[in-house]
């Protein structure tokens, strides 16, 4: 079975991927912490599915990767934590404690260098017409790769090898099959305290997607092919629409960037020292 089986369940919902609004939202309240951090300690990990898991080719093969120490956000950005960077929430599903949904993979940049600036840290990407340059020495936010992104859910160094972020059971930790989005936080954590890793909105990613990229990546801080097919990004987690296969903390699938989708958010992170 492949992410494709779950095209009849995505088709009920295909307009909410095409149109968006942009109705104002009030602002948000600023007293409180903007984002919240855990600390994902340094380590390796056997990246990607075995083959008997795989629910595509592209999650193979498995191989030992490294990733460096880095902070990721606790919960998917919320639509009050959009509004407090970036004044107008883009969500079809509105809430403060939402995840931001509706989002492009360029905006999602956007917001990463503008929270930068709002805290007086080193912006991460030069942004250009139709491209964006990541530097990954800078101190302020960025969208993980993905290999940040799959050692994060799988709990990185505390991991018990669990399929979803935190579980063997989807139940467990994962809004889905839902008719929208519900509060960042729900559910059950990961080993490391991280939520939502599996399911509620699928989760933008730094890397260009390229279905054989496995078989060739480095393995110490792998940041993506320097292309992709049809310029497309990854994008991971599942989403609150979806069945249960996209939530495998190993499921990848490849986005337009400039798409929108009421099942796509992100989260960010930023280098640990």
């Amino acid at each position: 079975m492949t992410r494709w089986n779950n095209l009849a369940l995505v088709a009920l919902f295909v307009i909410g991927c095409d149109d968006a609004t942009s109705d104002p939202d009030p602002p948000a309240d600023e007293s409180k912490p903007l984002v919240a951090f855990v600390l994902v300690e340094g380590g390796s990990f056997l990246m990607g599915a075995e083959t008997a898991d795989a629910t595509d080719p592209d999650e193979t093969p498995r191989r030992e990767t490294i990733v460096s120490s880095f902070l990721i956000s606790k919960t998917e950005i919320t639509q009050a934590q959009w509004r407090a960077v970036l004044g107008v929430s883009p969500s079809r599903h509105r809430g403060d404690d939402l995840p931001v949904e509706f989002v492009e993979w360029f905006e999602a940049v956007e917001f990463c260098n503008a929270l930068s600036e709002r805290e007086g840290l080193d912006p991460c990407y030069r942004v250009e017409p139709s491209r964006v340059e990541c530097d990954f020495d800078a101190s302020g936010y960025r969208l993980p790769t993905e290999a940040e992104w799959e050692y994060a859910a799988r709990g990185g160094a505390e991991g018990r090898g669990f399929r979803y972020a935190g579980a063997d059971s989807a139940e467990l930790v994962a809004n889905f099959l839902l008719d929208a989005p519900r509060p960042v936080g729900a559910k059950l954590p990961n080993e490391l305290g991280v939520y939502d890793m599996s399911g509620n909105v699928k989760e933008w990613c730094w890397d260009f997607y390229r279905p054989d990229y496995y078989a060739e990546r480095p393995t110490a801080d792998p940041r993506g092919p320097a292309s992709g097919i049809e310029g497309k990004r990854t994008a991971r987690g599942g989403g609150w629409m979806m069945g249960a296969e996209p939530l495998l903390v190993w499921n990848r699938e490849p986005r337009d960037p400039y798409s929108r989708c009421w099942r796509v958010g992100f989260r960010v992170v930023r280098r640990a020292d």
